[in-house]
């Protein structure tokens, strides 16, 4: 996905890294965007990553996550025509919540939307606006 995005858009840096070691300087975005990034972390870790999220953002700044939700983990050998090796953990909001709280951020809005059936998806989705609490990121 990377190399398409990078032919289809030279003028822009794309780049893959880390989520727990991100090789940026503290303070060096707004915003992170996190969208469905964090279903293959375990909930234990997620304090850990958030803390990295954090570390990476602004006073304030501001984190934007989406996840899958409300069902049972899954593992996958064969998917999108290859054979892979991935486990989608459908974390609890409450527990999301808890560990952005943990790690510098207050949570601005929570949403939570249905299973859609007729897309054929597995569980419900759930998106988090968080922002950073000012003064929680010691360099």
């Amino acid at each position: 996905m990377v190399g398409l995005a990078r032919q289809r858009c030279p003028e822009l840096r794309f780049q893959t890294a880390d989520m727990f070691a991100l090789p940026h300087e503290a303070g060096a975005f707004d915003a992170v965007c996190a969208w469905y990034s964090i279903i293959h972390s375990p909930a234990e870790t997620l304090p850990e990553l958030f803390t990295e999220f954090r570390r990476v953002l602004t006073d304030p700044g501001w984190l934007l996550l989406a996840f899958q939700t409300d069902g049972e983990t899954a593992v996958y050998d064969h998917a999108f025509g290859r054979d892979v090796d991935l486990t989608f953990l459908r974390h609890h909001v409450a527990t999301v919540c808890a560990a952005l709280e943990r790690s510098g951020f207050a949570v601005y809005s929570t949403t939570t939307r249905a299973r859609q059936v007729q897309l054929d998806e597995p569980t419900s989705q759930a998106m988090v606006i968080a922002q950073t609490r000012p003064g929680t990121y010691q360099t």
